[in-house]
């Protein structure tokens, strides 16, 4: 006994209706992967092998954030370079400097005789 589709139609087990219209309904998408095969052999494909970070635009980009980074940082006070440092405080970032007021000897015993009032 033949199964499926012969010259002069359904033959065998395909006679069932729910074969026949799993059948019927399958035709349709073995078409499409056909053509989409055959548009797949004509066309030519860039090769796409690289990482986005190997790209002329992405390296320009870094050059950019490289450049803004080091600019950023030629403006700050290097800190691991102590005698280049200023006398008291200072904010590596601005340069701002403390006045001479500003004592950080007893900053902690300063500040937990506030937060005891403050209680």
């Amino acid at each position: 006994m033949r199964y499926g589709h012969g010259p002069q139609g359904l033959t065998g087990l395909t006679m069932n209706q729910s074969a026949v219209s799993l059948w019927a309904l399958s035709l349709h998408k073995c078409r499409r992967l056909q053509k989409d095969i055959a548009d797949m052999k004509d066309r030519n494909f860039k090769d796409d092998q690289g990482h986005k970070e190997e790209m002329a635009s992405r390296m320009a980009y870094d050059e950019k954030d490289r450049t803004t980074i080091r600019e950023k940082l030629e403006l700050c006070i290097h800190p691991l370079k102590p005698d280049e440092h200023p006398q008291g405080l200072v904010n590596i970032v601005t340069g701002k400097m403390n006045p001479d007021t500003v004592n950080v000897e007893n900053a902690h015993t300063i500040g937990s005789q506030q937060r005891q009032q403050f209680e």
